[in-house]
């Protein structure tokens, strides 16, 4: 069975902050094109997360949604006072596991790699 909160817990944020940072975001994009990792396909993957980002944002007033599942740090408080909210140009959003669960394209990717593996470590795919 496909658990994403399992996933997100124990192989994306591996820090436990509640957000992505970017090489926890270069791990997934690993995970979901291989090796060897091309800009574009990472760029992509950053891309499709943000505009996700800005959307659920915009959806929720100007507010960032997940901030309640994030630990916030020194860093993470000056980033927050930093970026400049309310503009249209914000570039300013955190990858959170909301942010990936709204994101479609992201999240068929992660079915897709995650979905496959066998559910016992034992467990040899192509046998029954």
């Amino acid at each position: 069975e496909f658990n994403f909160t399992h996933i997100w817990r124990n192989e994306l944020d591996m820090n436990w902050d509640g957000y992505l940072n970017e090489n926890e975001l270069r791990t997934l994009a690993i995970h979901i094109h291989g090796t060897p990792l091309e800009n574009n396909q990472l760029n992509e993957l950053i891309t499709r997360l943000t505009n996700s980002c800005r959307i659920l944002r915009d959806e929720n007033g100007g507010q960032m949604v997940g901030l309640e599942n994030v630990v916030h740090t020194e860093r993470l408080e000056q980033m927050l006072d930093e970026a400049e909210f309310g503009t249209e140009d914000v570039d300013f959003c955190l990858i959170t596991q909301e942010v990936v669960l709204a994101c479609n394209k992201t999240m068929k990717d992660i079915k897709n790699v995650w979905g496959k593996r066998p559910k016992y470590r034992h467990q040899i795919e192509g046998t029954d």
